[in-house]
C-alpha cells in the first residue's frame, strides 16, 4: 500500500519535467543582454568600445574572449605542410 504523499501511478503530472523548449532563450539573461546593449548604444556604441580597448585593454580583451567563441563558425579545409621554426623567423 502507498503512503498518502506518494503520487499514484498513471496520474498526469501536467507540465512537470518538460522545461524550456529546445533553442528557447532564458528570459532573465535575454532581458539583461538587451539592457546591456541598450546602455552600450547610449554610451556611444563602437566608439565607446574603441576607447575602452585603449584605456582598459585587459578588460576589453576579457570581453573579446567571451564574445569570440560565440562568433566563430568556420569550416577549415587546409593542408598543413611540415615546417621548422626557422621558416617563421
Amino acid at each position: 500500500m502507498r503512503a498518502a504523499n506518494e503520487p499514484s501511478l498513471g496520474k498526469s503530472r501536467g507540465n512537470a519535467g518538460k522545461g524550456r523548449a529546445k533553442g528557447s532563450r532564458n528570459k532573465v539573461p535575454a532581458a539583461l543582454k538587451d539592457m546591456i546593449l541598450a546602455a552600450l548604444d547610449q554610451c556611444g556604441g563602437i566608439e565607446y568600445l574603441k576607447s575602452q580597448a585603449l584605456s582598459q585593454p585587459v578588460a576589453f580583451m576579457a570581453l573579446v574572449g567571451k564574445v569570440l567563441p560565440m562568433q566563430i563558425n568556420a569550416n577549415v579545409n587546409a593542408k598543413v605542410l611540415p615546417s621548422t621554426v626557422d621558416d617563421f623567423l
